[in-house]
């Protein structure tokens, strides 16, 4: 399926070794927008944790799904996504579904 028009859409190939580094600027962009909202896909439970556990580290608060969550977990966060602003989520493809 297509994105919805009024949802901008942006992806990178990139090295393993700069992915890091350029995940961080684009979400560092998409954090310019007022009321911004943004999701990362990845292709797995363990990349997701992965990465929402760097960026805490960074200070960046993310919002996190993947399969290694309760269902409860992921509509709470879901639920917290859908409503809220100013959020970022890191997802693997669990919330495709």
């Amino acid at each position: 399926e297509n994105t919805h028009q009024h949802v901008p859409q942006h992806f990178l190939i990139t090295s393993k070794e700069a992915q890091a580094r350029e995940l961080l600027h684009l979400v560092q962009e998409g954090r310019k927008a007022e009321g911004y909202k943004v999701v990362v896909f990845f292709t797995t439970a363990r990349l997701t944790q992965f990465y929402s556990e760097l960026f805490m580290e960074m200070g960046i608060e993310v919002l996190e799904i993947h399969s290694r969550k309760s269902q409860s977990q992921r509509t709470k966060v879901s639920d917290k996504f859908r409503d809220g602003k100013n959020l970022i989520m890191f997802t693997s493809d669990v919330s495709a579904r």
